[in-house]
């Protein structure tokens, strides 16, 4: 949280960048209505910065906090011995939740887990899974977690193609 704390310039990107490119919801602290337009939600930053509260909470809502969470799933899955699969990691959505009376943020990401393609389509797409960051302000909380690998329909066809595009790549390669 050190991180948030010496940045006060993430609140703005938060607000201006990151709200307009995925999902939000916003419960303002003195409840009413959630907010989920980016019109909204960039009043209610404006109120706050108006009142001259400078809230972590808006500090935190972005994709860095992520950061952790994919740095776990691609040490998971880009181990040494995995790496002639050539595995990538992507996140494909991601939603964020912040309820300003609570002090809560949880952030879920969906993350494509592909490894090289066939034909036009640059990567084939395996399984997926929902990574999920909570923090609780108030309790002093972290909490990645993991939940839902979901595999794709991959055909043999497919997996075979793959496979001997691999085995090309292995074959150019002057160390190999």
């Amino acid at each position: 949280m050190q991180y948030y704390k010496e940045h006060p310039e993430l609140a703005g990107y938060t607000v201006q960048t990151e709200v307009g490119r995925m999902s939000y919801r916003v419960k303002p602290e003195g409840g009413g209505a959630e907010l989920s337009t980016k019109r909204d939600i960039s009043a209610l930053f404006k109120e706050h910065q108006e009142a001259g509260t400078d809230d972590l909470l808006w500090r935190i809502s972005n994709q860095s906090v992520l950061a952790d969470l994919m740095r776990e799933l691609q040490a998971s899955f880009g181990r040494r011995d995995d790496m002639e699969l050539c595995i990538a990691i992507t996140n494909i959505a991601s939603s964020f939740v912040l309820d300003f009376a609570q002090r809560t943020m949880r952030a879920e990401s969906v993350f494509a887990i592909s490894t090289v393609g066939v034909g036009v389509s640059p990567m084939t797409r395996l399984g997926s899974m929902t990574g999920v960051v909570s923090i609780d302000l108030e309790r002093q909380s972290l909490c990645l977690s993991v939940r839902e690998f979901k595999l794709e329909m991959v055909f043999d066809d497919v997996l075979e193609a793959a496979a001997e595009s691999l085995a090309d790549q292995d074959s150019k390669d002057p160390q190999g």
